[in-house]
């Protein structure tokens, strides 16, 4: 038993405590005892024999030691104070004292033992400290009554195997002693619990296990160390520190060019680095911020119980792949988490995914009777606008999104267009179809991948799950094989036509052909197959001249076959779709010899491109003047003055130079001065020094003669002061660009309210308005030519507002 040994209250000391291992002074009596029978020590032969000074004749409370020791002081048999001793047996002191103040062996600095029979925490180490604080007058009395000084109160942080760790506060720093010592009592009172079993004692706190403890003889040792301090406590006391090499972990690090942790620990147990003392890298914020790499992604569990409670979703396709039969050039698909089967729907541009969706969710929402729960999207723009997550909203699903340029989080979607495509490449290369067919093998590696088994719901069939029903197989055929689809066009022309099979088409029980003369798919039931003769077989055999060598993209239309059809299966007894009749070779080659002379006659046929075109003449109003005077010579003279009239005198000025040599210099500088008065009055530009880092634009003044109008606006002439654009590059002067022009449609409205309302209508001109936008970016401009500052001719012009010619123009 561990007994708590303090002074009487008066003569306490901060930090003071004291601990025994022996008897409690007060006693219990037990069953079957009388009152009287109080448990005393006796020697082997019944002889009395003090604790205090171990003689024999006498107890304690005759000890004239005790006597002495308690002189003046108030005590109780039964009160039982904690703060006086207690204690019985003072030669018989416990292990504790053994262990702590007898034992000086090297290396016992460095464990730490988890004692409950210690007040505080304990150490002689003044290097571990975190925080510390300095104690003069703390005192503590050891079990052989010794008295050890309190040097110090502070933290001390400790590091588990696990690399977690922990920090004790209140640790005291006493240099008198040779071990460090955990109270258990200390960390019970801080909510702590304890549990042993198999020699180890765990600490636990909030259901988490702080620290472990390894049973050695009796004594339970914290697995783990102390972590020194980094603050530089100085002052350790030459009685605790032992000599030891300086860890120099982080300097062969830097040595082996930051090498990793498993290979750095291969290198230690082979002692490759001498006497060195070496231990687990700590972080280095190097290797953090060079060596660091994408988190690896881990397979995506979802534990859906039923249909529509997750479902996947991605849209394929650029404006680089070749456009369908449909004009198609992307498709949507979406994935059933707990059936995986599969949907597809061809889309021509990217905004029709959320009419697709929408048209799907309610069609699957139909046919199952549930609700979609959640759905998983990339986060591209077709996913994220806010008509879709509005809509979502609505209906109560659940939106998961993946993080930018991480496609990998929708992994089911990703690794499903990667099976499509696959089997895509793979039938269009056998056929010999050409890429326009891509969404007829799409539509067609669908219609098998939902009747194939999956190895993510341990090998089912997705059809199977989705419809509790297995579907059949014996509607399948070879895609791209020749087939030849029956025809009632008339008494005496052949009864088939011949075409490539180009899939299943849903809804309907029949089969989708292209039909090699008329270009174009069609839909029958009554169709003939020859699966060992496929697209690139015929085409090859002809030398690639036969008429489906050229595909023409047309509409699909249905074919209104007879009651029976038609079948080359070899078993007459495999029940087919509607019912199989079996025909003869020579009912095929009798086919196929039809269909020969039908294409000699669309090749005789002449399209209305290949007619040789009629004269193209020139239109009567172009014929008023003879301009070559062959005709009449007065209308020659006449066009030839006109010509002369136009050239003369119509001449504008190229530069700011030429129109100050012009003979009307003047009112082209009268124009010059308003263009740069209106400037200067909306404050379009100041003048700053010519920054460095900044390349500058330049500027040209236009001139135009504006002719007027007759009777209400005489002839002019108009300066403008326009920027060079061309020096400006995108990305890096500007980003985007706005054209401002006018909307014809607010135009007619006004004009047909005027009407309407009997109004007049006036028009006026606001001089520079397209000066009045703001900009936001930094443009600096040369100085215009003729008005270049004396004063400050080296600066330039920081502009302000809009100018002619920028490629920031206002909105």
């Amino acid at each position: 038993m561990e007994l708590e040994y303090r002074e009487a209250p008066s003569s306490r000391t901060i930090g003071e405590g004291n601990f025994v291992r022996g008897r409690s002074d007060s006693r219990t009596n037990f069953s079957g005892k009388s009152k009287n029978n109080q448990s005393r020590s006796r020697s082997k032969d019944g002889k009395k024999v003090c604790w205090i000074c171990g003689k024999e004749g006498h107890f304690k409370k005759k000890c004239y030691k005790w006597i002495e020791r308690n002189k003046g002081k108030s005590h109780s048999q039964d009160s039982g104070e904690s703060s006086l001793v207690r204690d019985d047996a003072k030669d018989l002191v416990g292990f504790l004292v053994n262990e702590v103040n007898m034992s000086r062996e090297e290396g016992d600095h460095e464990e730490w033992i988890m004692d409950t029979g210690c007040t505080f925490h304990m150490t002689p180490r003044k290097d571990l400290f975190l925080e510390f604080k300095e104690v003069s007058n703390g005192k503590v009395r050891m079990a052989n009554d010794s008295v050890s000084d309190v040097r110090g109160v502070g933290s001390v942080r400790f590091k588990n195997p696990d690399n977690t760790t922990f920090v004790l506060h209140d640790v005291r720093y006493m240099p008198g002693i040779s071990k460090n010592l955990i109270s258990m009592g200390t960390l019970e009172g801080k909510g702590c619990e304890f549990k042993g079993s198999e020699g180890i004692l765990k600490v636990i706190k909030s259901c988490t296990v702080i620290m472990k403890g390894t049973r050695r003889s009796s004594l339970y040792i914290l697995q783990g160390s102390a972590v020194e301090s980094s603050s530089g406590v100085p002052g350790l006391n030459a009685a605790a520190t032992v000599s030891q090499n300086k860890d120099q972990t982080e300097l062969w690090h830097s040595r082996m060019g930051h090498i990793g942790q498993k290979r750095f620990d291969v290198l230690a147990k082979k002692e490759c680095f001498g006497g060195s003392k070496v231990s687990d890298i700590k972080f280095c914020e190097d290797c953090v911020m060079r060596k660091t790499h994408r988190v690896s992604f881990g397979p995506a569990q979802h534990n859906t119980k039923e249909k529509l409670d997750y479902v996947h979703s991605d849209l394929w396709g650029s404006p680089n792949v070749p456009h369908s039969l449909s004009k198609c050039q992307y498709f949507i698909s979406f994935t059933d988490d707990y059936s995986r089967k599969v949907w597809v729907s061809f889309l021509r541009f990217k905004d029709e995914a959320f009419r697709s969706f929408v048209e799907w969710k309610k069609m699957v929402e139909t046919q199952s009777g549930r609700n979609i729960k959640k759905l998983r999207t990339a986060n591209g723009l077709k996913f994220c606008k806010n008509q879709f997550n509005d809509f979502c909203k609505q209906e109560g699903m659940v939106r998961h999104k993946t993080c930018a340029y991480t496609p990998q989080q929708n992994g089911v979607a990703e690794r499903l267009n990667r099976t499509i495509m696959n089997k895509v490449r793979s039938i269009l290369s056998e056929s010999g179809l050409s890429q326009k067919f891509w969404a007829e093998a799409v539509s067609t590696a669908v219609y098998l991948i939902n009747r194939s088994p999956s190895s993510v719901i341990d090998f089912r069939v997705p059809e199977e799950l989705w419809s509790t029903v297995m579907p059949s197989l014996e509607n399948l055929r070879r895609f791209g094989c020749v087939a030849y689809v029956h025809s009632s066009d008339g008494e005496l022309n052949p009864r088939a036509k011949k075409g490539v099979f180009t899939g299943y088409p849903e809804g309907v029980k029949g089969f989708k052909v292209w039909l090699l003369e008329e270009h174009k798919v069609v839909i029958s039931r009554s169709v003939v197959f020859r699966e060992d003769l496929v697209y690139k077989d015929i085409m090859s055999s002809s030398g690639g001249e036969n008429q489906g060598s050229k595909l023409v993209n047309l509409d699909m239309v249905d074919v209104q076959g007879g009651a029976t059809e038609i079948w080359s299966n070899e078993k007459e007894d495999e029940s087919v779709q509607g019912g199989a009749t079996k025909v003869s070779e020579a009912t095929v080659l009798a086919l196929v010899s039809a269909s020969e002379d039908s294409v000699q006659k669309v090749r005789d046929y002449q399209l209305v491109r290949d007619r040789t075109k009629r004269p193209v003449k020139p239109p009567v109003r172009f014929t008023d003047y003879d301009c070559t005077g062959e005709e009449d010579p007065d209308d020659y003279e006449f066009a030839g003055f006109v010509c002369l009239q136009s050239e003369d005198g119509s001449s504008e000025p190229q530069t700011f130079q030429q129109a100050m040599i012009d003979p009307d210099s003047g009112k082209w500088m009268e124009a010059v001065g308003d263009e740069y008065g209106s400037l200067m009055k909306n404050r379009t530009w100041i003048l700053i020094d010519r920054p460095l880092n900044q390349k500058t634009i330049g500027c040209k003044w236009i001139f135009t003669r504006k002719p007027g109008i007759i009777g209400v606006e005489d002839p002019r002439l108009k300066a403008r002061l326009v920027a060079k654009d061309f020096s400006q590059k995108e990305g890096i002067n500007y980003k985007e660009i706005f054209a401002p022009v006018v909307k014809h449609v607010s135009i007619r409205y006004i004009l047909a309210a005027v009407v309407h309302y009997d109004m007049e209508l006036q028009q006026m001109d606001v001089k520079t308005v397209f000066l009045h936008g703001h900009l936001d970016e930094f443009i600096v401009m040369d100085q215009p030519d003729g008005f270049v500052d004396k004063n400050h001719p080296d600066k330039v012009c920081l502009l302000k507002k809009s100018l002619y010619g920028l490629k920031q123009s206002p909105r």
